[in-house]
């Protein structure tokens, strides 16, 4: 599972839970969790606290990755 295959789902939404993440791309929960820590600690992503429950988190794309998209589709149109 790549960092890419994440991430074009979490810019097409906005924004997910681990959860709905994990539905979109098939897999279990338990299978995203590295990979979201890894794009965590890169700045790819961010977590942001959705409810009174700290448990429950939104994992939203940072500015780095919209950039890093934006420059890839423009590559893919060369």
């Amino acid at each position: 599972m790549s960092h890419w295959h994440c991430l074009r789902h979490l810019l097409e939404e906005g924004g997910l839970t681990q959860k709905e993440l994990s539905k979109r791309m098939h897999v279990k929960e338990s299978a995203i969790v590295a990979v979201i820590q890894e794009m965590e600690d890169i700045g790819l992503i961010k977590r942001i606290c959705t409810s009174l429950d700290r448990r429950k988190y939104s994992l939203s794309p940072t500015a780095k990755a919209r950039g890093i998209t934006k420059s890839y589709y423009l590559l893919q149109e060369i």
